[in-house]
């Protein structure tokens, strides 16, 4: 019983603090957009309670093969501790995750 107390405090924090962090999914094209000299950082869902993601430097192609559409991992851009953020200008985009600068997901871009 406790554990699940735990585990809907953590849902209901998470919900709260960080509105995004439950409707991230990967795509092939941020693994690509973000990938530098062949390497992804992205932020991977553990199912822990106690540390609910984890900071991986993977392949762009193990970001591809292996992390595109996990409904809670997304690209880590200079956050080391995997708190959701904006994406930049000109990255691909979809509704779940805002872009910065005010800019606007339109036609599958961060644009102004």
């Amino acid at each position: 019983m406790r554990r699940i107390a735990c585990m809907l405090m953590l849902a209901l924090f998470l919900s709260l603090c960080c509105p995004y962090a439950a409707t991230y999914a990967l795509t092939q094209e941020q693994c690509m957009f973000f990938s530098v000299n062949g390497r992804n950082a992205i932020c991977h869902e553990t199912g822990s309670v106690k540390n609910p993601f984890v900071l991986l430097y993977i392949s762009t192609q193990a970001c591809i093969e292996g992390h595109v559409e996990h409904p809670e991992d997304f690209i880590s851009l200079n956050n080391a501790s995997c708190q959701p953020i904006c994406l930049p200008l000109g990255a691909p985009c979809d509704p779940t995750l805002p872009c910065c600068d005010e800019g606007s997901c339109t036609s599958g871009g961060c644009v102004n």
